[in-house]
């Protein structure tokens, strides 16, 4: 869904509202109420006039409302007039992954970020995992770039729990990829007492020109070597459809950096950002 709504007074709100939907491929529709549209087709619909935020707040589109009043309704995202597109982003991005809408204050400008997270074997929430890692990174990256981020470092996240921390093999997960049964091996490990209590280490680590993420398993790590070949390798589309072995493939296609240290447990993926791309709060 890449359509949005909007109902606006201000000229200058419309043109930096379009800044963003061309930017990342969204459709601008400009209305004059929403009585005889179906809000389901649109993602949500942007406002700088009260009495369409008194009117519409408990429709089904959701309401973001440009003001410098305090917030009065939880269902409304605010959006103070001095926004940038990256605020915009933010909204999106939480409404297509369902976590919580908390409002960006324009006052605050991140400069950096470093967190460290412990990830337990949630092997079927990787991509939900993934998000709420990342979800402050729209402001440095578009859609389109962060998609590609958040990709890679899916891949190396699975790869640590199935191979590290759940210490199923190549070979292992071939066959039971074939004979259909490869969840069961999955939920078998995942139920084995040594098991239980092994997790994942990440840390993320962003500044004005680089994104960093340390992942760490709890496994026994592997002759990374052998991959020494890799950077390399032309990667074919048979390479990416594959339903397993691409993890690090992909991941190399999208960050400037993959080095696997330790015995093996331990990978380090760099992003650089061009400055171009830096949208800052």
């Amino acid at each position: 869904m890449k359509k949005v709504l909007a109902i606006l007074n201000n000229n200058i709100y419309l043109e930096r509202i379009q800044i963003f939907c061309d930017e990342e491929h969204f459709s601008l529709y400009l209305v004059d109420d929403l009585d005889d549209i179906d809000v389901n087709q649109y993602l949500f619909c942007i406002t700088d006039m009260k009495e369409i935020v008194t009117r519409y707040v408990e429709t089904p589109t959701f309401i973001c409302y440009i003001t410098s009043s305090n917030v009065e309704h939880n269902r409304v995202f605010y959006l103070k007039p001095d926004f940038k597109p990256s605020h915009i982003r933010f909204l999106v991005d939480v409404l297509y992954h369902g976590q919580v809408v908390n409002n960006y204050l324009s006052s605050v400008d991140i400069r950096c970020i470093a967190k460290e997270y412990e990830l337990g074997n949630d092997y079927f929430n990787v991509d939900r995992i993934v998000c709420a890692i990342t979800y402050e990174l729209v402001t440095y990256f578009t859609f389109s770039d962060l998609e590609k981020i958040r990709l890679g470092l899916a891949e190396l996240l699975t790869n640590s729990i199935e191979h590290g921390n759940l210490g199923i093999t190549y070979q292992e997960k071939n066959d039971a990829t074939e004979q259909g049964s490869f969840h069961k091996l999955i939920e078998n490990r995942l139920s084995q007492e040594r098991i239980k209590h092994l997790n994942t280490n990440v840390k993320l680590s962003l500044t004005n020109d680089k994104l960093e993420f340390i992942v760490t398993d709890s496994g026994n790590g592997f002759d990374y070597h052998k991959l020494e070949n890799m950077d390399n390798e032309i990667i074919s589309i048979e390479d990416i459809l594959k339903l397993h072995g691409r993890g690090i493939r992909m991941a190399k296609m999208y960050y400037d950096s993959i080095e696997y240290s330790g015995k093996g447990n331990v990978v380090t993926l760099i992003k650089y950002i061009k400055q171009k791309s830096v949208s800052t709060l």
